[in-house]
């Protein structure tokens, strides 16, 4: 079995593992060839299914989810690019067991090995499930392979801040959106509750908060099954209305945060309402002058909270920092893998001498795929 990722980067003459992975993991924005971001019309199938259906696949331009869709008016689909383990493509995919499918793949693609992705993905290195896709070339397969895989890896993406991964919860809520009756497109509040993991007894929580940002919640009616015409009326708010921006206050809305009380009031004196920039430098630890940008950025006014004068900090900046990338406690760079390209035996490798089994150590099946997932942890 071999030890890594993508057989489009191991079949290559004088291949360099090292150089692998000083590719492969790095710590720094997501930059995403333009035929993920404008999505490509492939064949998706299942080896274990007699169903195949044409798709189109796409990435958004955060590199957050893999989306696909056949056609109008059906449900959006979508997997989050963290939870894939693996790419691979070539001879180390597999072949659809129905003929029916292998006739589709054959009459369509041909030789269809080499232009199929198969993508395995899972919660974590034991559970996995696998997603097959076959493009129309070779070249578009090679490069979907591996920009998935370098997407799926990548530090920057894994290690993100509370305002980013609050973007990327915002890209899913837009995902999830569907088109009304009306042909507005809405979210249900389930997806609301279900992000915040609110129960029935907190959801009049959430209205409120949505309330007092503007967002107002309606019923829609709304497709429930495309094939029959099935609508359903389901309460409902305008993803439009809903941007990023009302999802950050919403969060802090409802979230609690007593440890950046304890941190303004004590940095705070006299129990003002704003910090100076020198209270602002003193009170925080491993603060750089870049950070006193955030003093000079406007504050928008709202009906319970004036306008800060400029070059103080309101509590508000204070938690924009706080879910910033500068307020992460571990800096980025300090995640960074300097060094990657010495031999194998150099590193430290997650492993036990349980390391090849499946799932619990006495009834579960061995497998020499589990050293390859260790080794790509």
């Amino acid at each position: 079995m071999p030890l890594w990722p993508s057989s489009s980067i191991r079949t290559r003459k004088n291949f360099n593992k090292g150089d692998f992975l000083k590719n492969l993991v790095k710590l720094e924005p997501t930059s995403l060839n333009p035929s993920l971001l404008n999505g490509e019309r492939v064949l998706k199938w299942n080896e274990n299914s007699p169903r195949s259906a044409i798709v189109i696949l796409k990435v958004d331009s955060d590199g957050f989810f893999l989306s696909w869709k056949n056609r109008p008016g059906k449900t959006l689909r979508f997997l989050d690019i963290s939870c894939i383990r693996d790419t691979r493509t070539g001879r180390y995919t597999v072949s659809p067991k129905y003929p029916q499918v292998r006739k589709r793949i054959s009459s369509k693609y041909g030789c269809h090995e080499d232009k199929t992705v198969r993508i395995c993905y899972g919660n974590d290195f034991v559970n996995n499930k696998f997603l097959n896709f076959t493009f129309s070339s070779k070249h578009v397969a090679k490069i979907w392979c591996d920009e998935i895989l370098k997407v799926a890896y990548s530090l920057y993406n894994l290690n993100g801040s509370i305002e980013r991964f609050l973007k990327k919860a915002h890209t899913k809520l837009l995902l999830e959106s569907v088109e009304s009756v009306r042909s507005q497109h809405v979210l249900q509040i389930k997806y609301l509750e279900e992000l915040f993991g609110l129960n029935r007894e907190d959801s009049s929580k959430l209205k409120k908060a949505l309330n007092v940002y503007g967002v107002r919640i309606s019923k829609q009616r709304i497709p429930i099954n495309v094939s029959t015409n099935t609508n359903q009326s389901k309460k409902c708010i305008k993803i439009k209305h809903f941007t990023l921006e009302k999802l950050i206050k919403v969060y802090r809305h409802l979230t609690v945060n007593p440890e950046l009380d304890k941190i303004f009031a004590r940095i705070c004196e006299e129990k003002k309402q704003y910090l100076k920039p020198n209270q602002f430098v003193d009170g925080l630890n491993n603060v750089t002058p870049e950070d006193l940008e955030i003093l000079n950025q406007k504050e928008p006014s709202t009906t319970d909270d004036e306008s800060r004068p400029c070059g103080l900090a309101s509590h508000k900046r204070l938690f924009r920092h706080y879910i910033s990338e500068k307020g992460l406690p571990v800096k980025l760079d300090k995640l960074d893998l300097c060094d990657m390209t010495k031999p194998l035996a150099n590193y430290f490798i997650n492993s036990s001498h349980n390391t090849y089994l499946t799932g619990d150590q006495l009834t579960s099946e061995s497998s020499s795929e589990m050293f390859y997932y260790a080794l790509l942890c």
